[in-house]
């Protein structure tokens, strides 16, 4: 959570990332909130977004190919930030951006978190709806104290398995590339985490 700024209760949590999400779409292919808002925990520290930005051809060759690309979610955060509109917080840079922002008279914390390849979409959402101990288990080998096989590994954000990528476009083909019966976010925590440790102990 940034300096400055209080914990939110569900109720004003859900009421501020809707207002987020709509503000933020027009600069997004898919958008969606994680974090424990997406868990439905009483309180809410930060609130944590994950997107595939749009991606704007700025400039073309004599073939119409494009030579210049903009990423309009960055654009547009850079944009905000140089108007003082957020400030910026402990990290700013392509893959997430942490800021501080006012919606109405609540100063919030937003962490967002975004990829540009729609086969990591599942990963992504998976990873920042957390809990920490949830995703740690999810991501890790089963000698590790995780779910995932041995021919098995998650680096790079992506799913790999025997060297090869393994698209997850939705978090369910995770949930499903894993062999884990699909769990709802409410559901994802502590106890959750090491009971599939247990279960998928070598």
């Amino acid at each position: 959570m940034s300096k400055g700024t209080l914990p939110l209760s569900l109720e004003s949590a859900d009421r501020i990332m809707l207002q987020l999400i709509e503000r933020f779409s027009p600069y997004c292919e898919r958008i969606r909130g994680a974090g424990s808002w997406r868990r439905g925990k009483e309180t809410v520290n930060d609130l944590e977004i994950v997107a595939i930005p749009r991606v704007a051809v700025t400039q073309t060759d004599l073939f119409g190919g494009a030579v210049k690309e903009e990423n309009t979610l960055l654009s547009y955060l850079d944009e905000l930030a140089n108007g003082r509109h957020i400030q910026k917080g402990s990290s700013w840079g392509k893959l997430a951006r942490y800021f501080t922002m006012k919606v109405g008279k609540t100063a919030v914390s937003v962490n967002i978190f975004t990829t540009l390849d729609g086969g990591a979409w599942g990963d992504l959402l998976l990873l920042r709806t957390g809990n920490a101990l949830f995703s740690k288990t999810m991501f890790s080998q089963q000698d590790e104290g995780g779910v995932l096989p041995r021919n098995m590994h998650h680096v790079g954000g992506k799913l790999w398995r025997d060297g090869r990528v393994v698209p997850c476009y939705e978090e369910e083909d995770y949930f499903n590339e894993a062999g884990v019966g699909y769990i709802l976010p409410k559901h994802r925590t502590d106890d959750t985490a090491n009971a599939l440790a247990v279960t998928f102990r070598n």
